[in-house]
């Protein structure tokens, strides 16, 4: 309705714009920044605060320094090196022209291959080397299994660079007030009260003199619930100059200098029975980290995530993986929609392909054979994640029957003499409800929500969550309307000001109903109970007596013996001599939920169960393959999910639906590229968005089975489209193959029609 108000609908007086100055080499040394007027540089910045120490409490974790502008040298293209302000944002744009850098080019470290030589340049010296992380997870007797095994297969895999790119790029508006010292910052971000500390941090600010406030967010998907140099470097600008500083990120900026995401590679040997059963699986991951660590919602636990994922719903008890995690002169590597576990899943689902393949058995066959069986659950995985309910087995089982999956693997010629079509299914866990815990050592899994009644009877919830398009306000409304019986159009939702909000540690990770929604039903239920003390005390009836029905409390079977909820409200405020003497006046109640099933230490095998919850899905792609062209269009799709109840069915459906495009964008037509270190995907001519053209028919149905954990029964619902969709996209692609004479794996993504073309022509 064009009603939403971002952080550039934000002005204020005096308000002035800066931009940044951002290296045009991968790597290079800094000499000297030279520009007229006022222009903001480290040497400035040094003299007032201290970098960011990002430390990871996880042995094997390297500490990393950030700084808020480029420090002596810089370490990819499009890093910020120095600021300019102006009133006027073309007068701003314009100055950018005007500051010199004197650059010394050093040696580029373009990829993993480069950063591992033992002739590489280093990227961050007080690694000493360009591996930021080395880990390993080990499960049962791995060489035994693979020795015993009857078949061994060993494969390599990649998955390609990608971004989230949000309709909204960043966006910060800061403005300090010397005469108070408060911090005012309107930013575009998943997670308000998280940043707030962050930048306290960072400013050297006592918390309760930063308020961090988001408004509405024009999508995030996880690039926006990290700390970035710029969130930093705007507000010591607004410190610096006493005006408020506004930035607005370009989307050439947004693709070149905000997070990056997915770029792994797996080396992976697999053992199995004839008849598909899966013995044992070993993993060696690498991760192109890009130059350095963003923070909280590293590169380093998206690695780990990929690691604990892999085995998806599947059964296999002997489990070995290394992580390591490697810099390059690339952007910085942060979150992304599905955090490792679309990486995860598009191998373990190609290795069931490839399994199947090597057999001469139908992909469900061997998925069958190895999945978790219903009378298993709750069922912990080989890598420690807990399936606490549902049925994958189940879940599959739907998806084949709604899709006609018999019918579909028949189809042979598609639309033209040169075009075959081919079917493709993948099946995922997604660990949902996910706490911080592991990756920061200071933040938990807990979620808070404030909820009250106004004097005239209005309903005000507050939460730390925000609103980012995924319609959380919408669900928490209707929670709140049905738990107090009145109509939704009395409940407002407030949200994202750190200043009138409870602590939340934002959104993200599928947790938002399932984690502020029953902290707001455990609320509402406080005030029921209130509500019904104070109108027993009035109505001079037992509590259990009192019923709650919309605008009226009354006595149970004397519907004349009442009292209005306005009444009460207004008596619980203004005439609180009429309350019972040992409850306090007004009507509010504050709850918390916290995540269940977290694993607060590792268990004997030195695993660790991260999210409160564990969702299953099942997808099938089917796809035309133009063998002439290499062409690749998307016929037709289906989502089998199980997200626990669906208390929104539209919501629920928008979120699936929405990312299932995203993944179907980062398959076949969006990819980061980079040559000799230097970007190359800089506008969205290069970088491929798709479209509603471009997004087939999508179905999605749902097997509804609720977490026993839970009081809404919700799971999480917000990643369950993305995860397997690489996984059942490539699966159909290869089957289109084999149906045109084709006999080859493919083992990366995205796949472009000029890959297939020559990988056909070569064949």
């Amino acid at each position: 309705m064009g009603g939403g108000r971002f952080v550039d609908d934000i002005t204020m007086p005096g308000m002035i714009y800066c931009a940044f100055v951002r290296s045009v080499y991968p790597h290079a040394s800094l000499r000297s920044v030279d520009a007229d007027g006022f222009v903001l540089t480290w040497k400035t910045l040094e003299k007032i605060c201290r970098p960011y120490m990002v430390k990871i409490p996880i042995p094997g974790v390297k500490p990393y320094t950030l700084y808020y502008l480029a420090h002596r040298k810089v370490r990819y293209v499009g890093e910020p090196v120095a600021m300019v302000m102006a009133g006027d944002r073309y007068r701003v744009s314009d100055l950018v022209e005007t500051v010199n850098v004197d650059y010394e080019p050093l040696p580029p470290v373009p990829d993993v291959e480069s950063a591992l030589s033992p002739d590489a340049a280093v990227i961050n010296e007080e690694w000493g080397d360009n591996i930021a992380a080395k880990l390993h997870l080990r499960v049962g007797d791995i060489e035994s299994s693979l020795g015993r095994s009857p078949k061994i297969m060993e494969q390599s895999f990649s998955i390609g660079r990608a971004t989230p790119a949000p309709l909204e790029p960043r966006a910060i508006l800061a403005s300090y007030d010397k005469v108070s010292g408060l911090l005012t910052v309107y930013i575009s971000n998943q997670a308000p009260h998280v940043e707030r500390a962050l930048l306290s941090e960072a400013l050297g600010l006592p918390e309760n003199r930063v308020r961090v406030v988001t408004p509405d967010v024009g999508g995030a998907f996880g690039q926006k619930c990290l700390l970035y140099p710029e969130d930093v470097a705007v507000c010591l600008a607004s410190m610096l100059t006493g005006r408020p500083v506004k930035w607005v990120e370009t989307r050439r900026e947004n693709l070149i200098s905000s997070s990056h995401a997915r770029e792994q590679r797996h080396h992976v040997r697999v053992g199995f029975n004839r008849d598909g059963v899966i013995t044992a699986l070993y993993d060696e991951i690498v991760t192109d980290i890009g130059a350095g660590i963003l923070y909280p919602h590293s590169s380093i636990g998206t690695s780990i995530v990929t690691a604990s994922m892999l085995p998806g719903p599947y059964r296999f008890r002997n489990y070995e993986a290394w992580i390591t995690c490697v810099a390059s002169n690339k952007c910085p590597f942060g979150a992304y929609r599905g955090f490792g576990q679309p990486e995860a899943t598009f191998v373990m689902e190609r290795v069931v392909e490839m399994i199947a393949d090597e057999l001469g058995l139908d992909p469900v066959e061997v998925r069958t054979a190895n999945m978790v069986k219903d009378e298993e659950i709750p069922f912990t995985s080989v890598s420690g994640t807990l399936i606490e309910s549902g049925s994958p087995a189940g879940t599959l089982a739907g998806l084949l029957t709604q899709a006609g999956y018999g019918m579909l693997k028949s189809l042979q010629q598609g639309h033209g003499r040169t075009s075959f079509t081919g079917v493709g299914i993948a099946c995922n866990t997604e660990t949902t409800i996910p706490t911080l815990a592991f990756q920061t050592g200071r933040w938990g899994g807990t979620e808070y929500a404030t909820v009250s009644i106004t004097p005239e009877g209005g309903v005000v919830v507050r939460t730390g969550a925000v609103n980012m398009g995924t319609g959380l306000s919408t669900t928490l409304a209707q929670i709140a309307a049905e738990e107090l019986g009145q109509p939704i159009d009395r409940v407002v939702v407030l949200a994202g000001d750190t200043d009138s909000t409870p602590f939340s540690t934002g959104l993200w990770g599928s947790r938002g109903c399932a984690m502020v929604g029953t902290a707001v039903q455990t609320a509402c239920r406080k005030l029921v109970e209130k509500i019904c003390k104070i109108a027993a005390h009035l109505l001079e009836a037992n509590v259990g007596d009192i019923v709650l029905d919309g605008e009226m409390v009354y006595v149970r079977g004397h519907s004349d013996r009442s009292i209005t909820l306005r009444e009460v409200a207004r008596i619980a405020y203004n005439d609180p001599h009429r309350l019972p003497a040992d409850l306090d006046p007004g009507l509010e109640a504050t709850a918390s939920f916290e995540a269940p099933n977290i694993s607060r230490q590792p268990d004997a095998e030195g695993r660790l169960n991260v999210s409160g919850g564990t969702t299953n899905a099942a997808h099938l792609a089917l796809v035309e393959l133009d063998i002439e062209t290499g062409g690749i269009r998307l016929l037709a799709y289906h989502v089998f999910h199980d997200s626990g109840l669906s208390l929104n069915p539209a919501i629920v459906d928008g979120q699936v639906v929405g990312g299932l495009a995203q993944s179907i964008g980062s398959t076949i037509y969006e990819e980061l590229v980079y040559v000799d270190g230097n970007p190359v995907t800089t506008t969205f001519m290069d970088y491929l968005i798709p479209g509603p053209a471009e997004i087939p028919g999508i179905k999605t149905y749902s097997s509804e089975k609720p977490s026993p954990y839970i009081p809404l029964g919700v799971k999480g619902v917000g990643e369950s489209g993305t995860i397997a969709a690489p996984a059942a996209i490539i699966n159909a692609v290869e089957n289109a193959l084999r149906k045109a004479g084709f006999k080859t794996r493919l083992t990366s993504t995205p796949i472009h029609p000029h890959s297939l073309w020559n990988l056909m022509k070569l064949r």
